[in-house]
């Protein structure tokens, strides 16, 4: 009887230990690149990032919008279970995304691009080598959000 409860109690303490102790330690480096030659950073990997300065991704459409428009949609984005604005210089924001699970920071960056009438996105992974689609999924959530945003708007 011990035995099948160690067998069964080591796992989640091995799993609780990852989930508070090492991962955050792992994951404090930001992935962010910030501005560059007034364009979101390029990923460095497609594994692990994606970006709209990339072709696959296409930006956020933002047609005419206010600064109000702009900080509403950055409360929005920042107030998401888990997302905290690290970095606000003029229209680039820097978030922090944790994942629920395994509480892996990623970085979610936002460049509104006024003159286009479009928003910039970036999603990276500061911890390994592939996200398994989550930045992906990151970033169709912002889009859907901003959506949501505009058709209440209109």
């Amino acid at each position: 009887m011990k035995t099948a409860l160690i067998l069964l109690i080591t796992p989640l303490l091995i799993w609780s230990l990852m989930r508070a102790l090492v991962v955050p330690l792992l994951t404090t480096r930001s992935a962010a690149g910030g501005v560059v030659d007034g364009d979101l950073a390029r990923c460095t990997s497609a594994d692990n990032c994606q970006s709209s300065a990339a072709a696959d991704v296409q930006p956020l459409a933002f047609p005419a919008a206010s600064e109000t428009q702009w900080q509403q949609f950055i409360d929005t984005v920042a107030s998401l279970p888990g997302y905290k604005v690290l970095k606000r210089e003029g229209d680039h924001v820097h978030f922090e995304a944790r994942t629920p699970l395994m509480n892996y920071r990623d970085d979610l960056e936002l460049l509104w691009r006024r003159e286009a009438d479009e928003i910039a996105i970036r999603s990276a992974s500061r911890f390994g080598l592939k996200d398994l689609g989550a930045n992906a999924q990151r970033i169709e959530m912002v889009r859907k959000l901003l959506a949501l945003q505009l058709q209440q708007k209109g």
